[in-house]
């Protein structure tokens, strides 16, 4: 589970990454897509490692709100991205 989490949070930023240097708008939207679902698989890794006693609360939380951040970020970058369109 831990290396699922791994993946899924360091995905969040490789889709990033790969927007900013999108060819198109076309790419760009897919890519805040593709990063926004890595956001929410890593919430469902953490949730499960919390469960299963593998994390302990305080650093659930920790992470968790680094991740939220993160979300509310792309949400926010891809909410002026349509305003533009």
């Amino acid at each position: 589970m831990s290396k699922e989490l791994l993946i899924a949070c360091t995905h969040i930023g490789r889709h990033v990454k790969e927007e900013v240097a999108a060819e198109s708008r076309e790419v760009f939207a897919n890519e805040f897509g593709k990063a926004r679902r890595k956001a929410s698989e890593t919430e469902y890794w953490l949730r499960l490692l919390l469960h299963a006693e593998i994390l302990a609360e305080a650093e659930f939380r920790s992470i968790d709100n680094d991740r939220v951040e993160i979300a509310k970020l792309i949400k926010k970058i891809f909410s002026t991205y349509r305003q533009n369109d």
